[in-house]
């Protein structure tokens, strides 16, 4: 009997290649002969896709698009709250405007990865890992994080353009990354 050098399978005294991974009798050991591809089951592709990460302007232009979108959904509230004599009630269909802003970005973080402004730009809001983002690690991102981010002169924004993987101080609370689809 002989024993396989390079994966320890035992075969006949005339058998010159191994039958399971194709390595040559005699050959020197992690030397398999012929090369061999993967197995038909590997559950990775072995050429991963070069993942660009979106960085500073990129994402501007995203948030441009968002408050676009948004602002004009929020012209007659706006007019109300500025046309309202009592200041309660502007600060508080101001209050109103800032929730459904929060909800609008998690909930859409949450669902689909990425808001509208993000999607028309070909960018996605993923983990760390690269897995999708659910609606705990979105609200964690929009709400507290993008707060940090814009606590001192919007400098966890700036950050984005200096960073090795493009994240923001939020990307970093929250442990995500914005990348292209």
């Amino acid at each position: 009997m002989k024993t396989c050098p390079y994966c320890g399978t035992q075969m006949g005294d005339e058998t010159e290649y191994c039958g399971k991974c194709g390595a040559r009798m005699g050959s020197p050991v992690g030397q398999p002969y012929p090369p061999q591809p993967p197995p038909p089951c590997y559950p990775y592709p072995t050429g991963y896709p070069e993942i660009r990460f979106a960085g500073f302007w990129i994402r501007f232009v995203a948030a441009i698009i968002d408050g676009f979108i948004l602002g004009i959904a929020f012209i007659p509230l706006n007019v109300a709250a500025s046309v309202t004599r009592s200041t309660a009630s502007a600060v508080l269909i101001r209050l109103f405007i800032a929730l459904v802003e929060w909800a609008y970005a998690v909930i859409m973080l949450g669902a689909f990865g990425a808001t509208l402004g993000k999607m028309a730009l070909g960018l996605k809001v993923v983990r760390d890992d690269f897995g999708p983002v659910g609606y705990g690690t979105a609200a964690l991102r929009e709400i507290i994080g993008k707060f940090i981010s814009g606590l001192i002169c919007l400098l966890g924004y700036i950050s984005a353009g200096f960073d090795r993987r493009k994240q923001a101080w939020h990307d970093h609370i929250a442990k995500t990354l914005v990348i292209y689809r």
